[in-house]
């Protein structure tokens, strides 16, 4: 790997360090806990010295709002917005269909939506305001 000294940052890395944490079932084929490796690869070789490291504000509730029905966002978040179990049975998250599904629930929907979509939208207005080429 070379480095070159005089490089600039051109690449904004949007990061939260509880998005690994999550579990979708054992037979679902995405597991969040890559991103942890990803995450300590990117530390342990440097490289966040090369991007520009940003923690993104999660969305509110209300923010969800303005984009989907008032009913989807209450069952994913909860009556207060700051979690998704509260309208789910334990039986749903266990059952054998559930981590078969391409969107599976799982226990901290909510808090799995809030931060992806706070990456997302971070990183949408860094392009629109054209403060960066390349957003990861």
């Amino acid at each position: 790997l070379k480095i070159v000294s005089n490089m600039t940052i051109s690449a904004s890395y949007y990061v939260d360090f509880d998005f690994g944490d999550f579990f979708y079932g054992i037979q679902h084929p995405m597991k969040p806990v890559r991103l942890n490796i990803l995450h300590d690869l990117i530390f342990s070789y440097g490289l966040q010295n090369y991007l520009e490291i940003k923690y993104p504000k999660k969305p509110s509730k209300t923010d969800f709002n303005i984009f989907h029905a008032k009913t989807h966002v209450t069952r994913i978040l909860g009556e207060k917005g700051d979690s998704g179990v509260k309208k789910y049975n334990q039986s749903d998250y266990f059952s054998s269909n559930n981590s078969k599904q391409d969107c599976p629930i799982f226990i901290g929907v909510g808090e799995y939506c809030r931060i992806s979509s706070g990456g997302s939208i971070s990183a949408a207005i860094d392009l629109v305001k054209k403060k960066k080429k390349n957003c990861h």
